[in-house]
């Protein structure tokens, strides 16, 4: 087996520092300070050499010393060597401040130059076709004329020059805003030409023979451009200005790129309008039959973001049309402005479609990332175009410029190369401000750029290297390893495969060396991972011991237009384990720069999205294991999920919110074919389930699975759980896994799903089996009650009572939870009511141990529900809220746990006019409600959605005046003899009638003990006298409970009664000795 593979080696990481543009040898050009020289940059060919063009629009110009600061052009001559080369300015205008007259387009036209302060240089373009002519710009010129003929105002119409492309004479005008009839709009009182700011953005059509000029202030800043072709036709100046009424305060041609975007035949012009709607926008505009209405508009999507202030036209697919990278430098997420490009892939008649791949630098606050952007063209010949962004305001200010490489599928989102300022000059700022456009200056075979750096007034050439293609063969043989075929090698019983790898090369560019290093490394088995290596490597030392390794590293000296070729290695291996996984063979490489000081060949991080490494590239080679599987060596496994329960708590029913407080999912499986190799459960489960553990039961025995939290979606409310359960072979025994989850959160739905499923590495036949979904109800029982009452519940007074003044009154209600549940949430209210000078809530105090939020409504007019009403009273006011207004008082209630409670306590003030005021009512009631209410996502489960009670305070008077008058002593004192003499009567009638004899002494002592016997009421009288007496110590029997004695004391006796008589109530306080002293 034999593949080659040949590469164009390019780029890799942004870490790596370099790609093919040479940052080991920029040439930087240096201008005077203070000039903002860099601000715009270009190159030019011409019968005198190369050169690099630098704008510097706020510098003095030598040919007009009488103007202030009206900027220059300087040409700096390219040298194939790092210097910092001295520039030259380039004479563009001589005139100076004069008034001019000359013929534009078949009109005479006079304006008068006002340069100071005219930014020339603002921007500057070579026409890319053949290098004939050089565009730049100034934004700031002003015309005068008016001004000095009429004593009105000067005009910011802007001007542009095309100079011939040796430089050696002034430039031709171009004041395509210079119509007077134009410059103001007198009937809507706008400008129209007058403020047009020519030249903002400005340069040559693709493919030549056309001037775009951007006027981003043209109809009061709603923006447009001016497209013109050098002739004396007026045909031949166009505009295309958007309706001032619709585009107003647009910036329109702010930024300037063309490009074939709606159809090959026929070309469009983009224009960037940064401030339309705040967000930025982006017109398309037909190039050959302008309108004023764009064909197609792309929107931005931040505010501020200055979308569209910097434009790109690039073709990232092999379609018919161009596609669009937009630049939005302030773009900002969490308010750094660090700035954004945006790619748009043209979709013909039908439009843009908006990319998801965006381009971010280093998120460097305030970089301005996408101030400029670059279409490099394919500097790395791979058949792609490549881009440069720029950020020059990153770190500090000095600046930075990303280069990104075009793939098949669009820009590759990775910046393969970051050129920081500092590695380059540590003086440079603003680096990155502005990019010439790309052309092949040291004629390598490669375009090159310059790059702006203007605030610190320089501008840096970086070249691109040539590249090198590398032709490599790789040859690794069995394409199948049999594990039952042992090799001899080193007397080892390993099975082993060979491996073998040349290299040629050839150079892309000039120049091409003799030679090159090549140093490389072979691995094996590298998909590993941190699981152990089942193949190696294995040498032999000079003791005659042996190494095991898993990499070998080497180095090669190539030369020119030859093959340079390894030694055959061998690898063992030395474990089977995992033989549904191939052996993975990896041939990593890389120049070692030895005499290839312009050659930079760097791996491409496309050719492997997974794993890149910096300056080098890599081919790899699977080796299969031959599987125990029939002779196709395709397992066919059959593998079958039973059956899943989900278990909560000891039951399998319904989760019970705060109650259930785990989950076991119990699954059964089967394999009735081939051996399923690497056998996964995956199980979706809600967010809120916490992996505890899992088990595998085979034949009576457990084993702890090894389970693993796999996240693969973003803000999703479940994830996934791999369990490895390992090989199932054919018709082993059920197979019983069992995963414990705890909760970590309640569930807010009424049910929930857990879904089940197997996967295999073998080729399994079955399909309709692997998946089950358990639902799983959710019941959330919360309990609450509400009670209260009133202190006082009553007040009693008299007619004659004092009204003046108030009673306090307290309305104490209690909110208690009795679960199973605890309440999510709930509204608790309570309805007083007031009436002005009457009743009031003085204050109201909440005592809880859940959390409680309150609010008091004095304007509400709930009608109570919960009330009682006494009837039987008569001349009865009723206080409550269906007669007198209502102050509510709201508390929204949180996470009340079973047996936590609330307490509100409700002060009120009821002022004793009220009674005065109704004289004819003798019973006032004051009478509050409550109502509690559920409120959750789960209360579907509650069948009552509310309760409440009410509590009252009555107010009573009497009818009639209770008389206290002042008691007579006399009264008292015959009141006290009236009683002793009735007193005295009383005992010498008991005394004559026998009342105080003692009779039937052992009858009662009969009855005494019986009533001990039979109801439990013995007592002890076995006390002894004080003073020792004869034994004739007594007890009073009092007999309250001798009638329910099972016996007959009606007045006969019953045959077994050892009572012989009836007993009289006379009897019944008789003294009666201890039955003790009877013996």
């Amino acid at each position: 087996m034999c593949t080659i593979f040949i590469y164009a080696i390019v780029t890799c990481l942004s870490t790596c520092g370099a790609f093919n543009l040479d940052i080991e040898h920029p040439v930087i050009f240096t201008g005077p300070n203070g000039s903002y020289f860099g601000y715009t940059v270009a190159m030019l060919d011409n019968f005198n050499g190369s050169w690099v063009l630098i704008g510097a629009p706020i510098d003095q110009d030598i040919f007009q010393p009488e103007v202030e600061r009206p900027g220059a052009l300087y040409k700096c001559r390219y040298r194939n060597e790092e210097t910092k080369e001295q520039c030259t300015p380039v004479q563009v205008d001589n005139t100076g401040n004069t008034e001019q007259s000359m013929v534009f387009h078949g009109r005479s036209i006079k304006f008068h130059h006002h340069k100071d302060g005219q930014w020339l240089g603002v921007a500057l373009d070579v026409r890319p076709d053949d290098q004939s002519s050089v565009l730049v710009c100034a934004h700031r010129w002003k015309d005068n004329f008016l001004l000095k003929k009429f004593d009105d105002i000067s005009h910011m119409n802007g001007m542009c020059y095309e100079l011939h492309s040796n430089l050696t004479a002034a430039g031709r005008l171009v004041p395509a805003l210079t119509k007077l009839n134009r410059l103001v709009n007198r009937r809507l009182r706008y400008a129209e030409f007058s403020m047009g700011s020519l030249g903002m953005a400005a340069q040559f059509s693709d493919e030549g023979g056309q001037l775009l000029m951007g006027a981003p202030g043209l109809n009061d800043w709603s923006g447009g451009v001016a497209i013109e072709k050098e002739s004396d036709s007026r045909r031949d100046l166009r505009y295309i200005e958007p309706v001032h009424s619709i585009y107003h305060d647009n910036y329109i041609g702010y930024a300037i790129t063309t490009g074939s975007y709606l159809s090959r035949r026929s070309k469009n012009i983009a224009l960037g309008a940064p401030k339309a709607n705040n967000t930025g926008k982006v017109f398309i505009f037909d190039l050959a039959n302008p309108k004023d209405s764009p064909q197609i508009t792309i929107t931005g999507s931040q505010m501020g973001s200055y979308f569209g202030s910097a434009l790109c036209t690039m073709k990232l697919s092999s379609d018919r049309w161009d596609d669009i990278l937009v630049g939005a430098p302030w773009y900002s997420t969490n308010g750094s402005q660090e700035g954004r490009v945006f790619i748009y892939v043209s979709r013909g008649l039908m439009g843009f479609q908006k990319s998801d791949t965006e381009l971010t630098g280093s998120s460097s606050r305030n970089a301005g990332f996408g101030s400029t952007i670059i279409n490099l063209g394919d500097i790395n010949n791979d058949g792609f175009h490549d881009v440069a962004v720029g950020a020059p305001y990153e770190a500090d200010s000095r600046g930075a410029v990303y280069v990104y490489l075009g793939t098949r599928d669009g820009v590759w989102p990775v910046p393969v190369q970051t050129v920081h300022a500092h590695t380059l000059d540590p003086g440079l700022r603003g680096f990155g401000g502005a990019f010439s456009r790309p052309h092949d200056i040291d004629k390598n075979g490669f375009n090159d750029i310059v790059v702006g750096a203007h605030i610190s007034n320089q501008a840096v050439l970086l070249r691109t290297r040539p590249m090198l293609n590398l032709a490599v063969v790789f040859i690794v043989a069995p394409k199948k390893i049999d594990p039952g075929r042992k090799c001899t090698n080193y007397g080892l019983p390993y099975p082993c495969a060979r491996v073998r790898f040349c290299f040629s090369y050839q150079v892309i560019g000039k120049p091409v060396p003799d030679e090159i290093d090549l140093r490389y490394t072979l691995d094996v088995d590298v998909t590993r991972g941190r699981r152990t290596n089942r193949a190696v490597f294995i040498e032999s030392l000079k003791n005659a011991t042996l190494t095991e390794m898993t990499s070998l590293s080497g180095s090669f000296v190539l030369s020119k237009n030859s093959q340079t070729c390894s030694e055959l290695q061998t690898f063992f291996l030395k474990s089977t384990k995992d033989p549904y996984e191939d052996i993975t063979v990896e041939l990593r490489f890389s120049d070692s720069y030895r005499n290839t000081s312009s050659i930079l060949p760097i791996s491409a991080p496309y050719a492997a999205k997974d794993k890149v490494y910096p300056a080098q590239q890599y081919i790899r080679r699977k080796i299969s294991i031959m599987k125990d599987c029939g002779p196709d060596d395709i397992c066919k496994s059959s593998l079958d999920l039973l059956k899943t329960t989900v278990m909560i708590g000891r039951s399998n029913s319904t989760y019970i919110v705060d109650v259930s407080n785990d989950v076991r999912v119990n699954i059964s499986l089967i394999n009735r074919g081939e051996i399923a190799y690497a056998t996964t459960l995956k199980l979706v489960v809600p967010w809120n389930l916490a992996l505890r553990a899992g088990w595998r039961t085979m034949a009576n025995t457990n084993t702890l699975l090894d389970c693993k939290i796999r996240q693969i979606r973003t803000n999703s409310e479940t994830r996934d759980i791999i369990c490895n359960i390992g090989d199932v072979k054919f018709l082993d025994d059920v197979i019983g896994v069992s995963i414990q989850f705890a909760i970590r959160s309640e569930f807010s739905t009424e049910s929930f799903n857990i879904i089940s499923s197997i996967q295999t590495r073998s080729s399994d036949t079955v399909v309709d089996r692997k998946t089950t979904v358990s639902e799983v109800k959710v019941q959330y029982l919360p309990s609450v009650k509400v009670t209260g009452f009133s202190t006082p519940d009553q007040r009693v007074m008299s007619e004659r009572h004092d009204f003046r003044g108030y009673e306090n009154v307290t309305h104490i209600y209690d909110v208690t939870s009795f679960g199973p549940s605890s309440l999510s949430r709930g509204i608790f209210t309570v309805h007083l009511p007031v009436r002005e000078s009457y009743i009031d809530l003085r204050r109201y105090t909440i005592d809880t141990e859940g959390r409680v939020s309150c609010e008091v409504n004095r304007s509400s007019t709930w009608t109570a529900v919960y009330k009682t009403r006494d009837t039987t009273i008569r001349k009865k006011m009723m206080i409550n809220c269906e007669s007198f207004p209502c102050v509510s008082i709201t508390c929204d209630v949180w996470d009340l746990s079973p047996q936590q409670s609330i307490n509100l306590k409700a002060y009120m003030t009821v002022s004793r006019r009220i009674f005065t005021d109704n004289t004819n009512v003798k019973h006032i009631r004051l009478e509050s409600s409550s109502v509690f209410s559920y409120d959750s996502d789960l209360s579907l489960n509650i069948q009552i959605k509310e309760t409440g009670t009410s509590i009252s305070t009555d107010f009573l008077i009497y009818e009639k005046v209770l008389h206290t008058g002042k008691l007579e002593l006399w009264i008292v004192l015959v009141s006290f003899c009236a009683g002793i003499f009735v007193f005295l009567i009383i005992g010498i009638i008991l005394l004559k009638i026998g009342f105080f004899k003692r009779k039937h002494r052992d009858d009662l002592l009969t009855l005494r003990k019986l009533q001990s016997r039979h109801c439990g009421r013995y007592r002890n009288s076995s006390e002894e006298t004080s003073d020792g007496g004869d034994g004739s110590n007594e007890n009073l029997v009092l007999a309250t409970d001798y009638r329910t004695v099972a016996y007959d004391l009606s007045g006969e006796s019953s045959p077994d009664s050892p009572i012989s008589r009836t007993f009289g109530d006379t009897d019944y306080l008789e003294p009666i000795q201890h039955l003790s002293d009877r013996d």
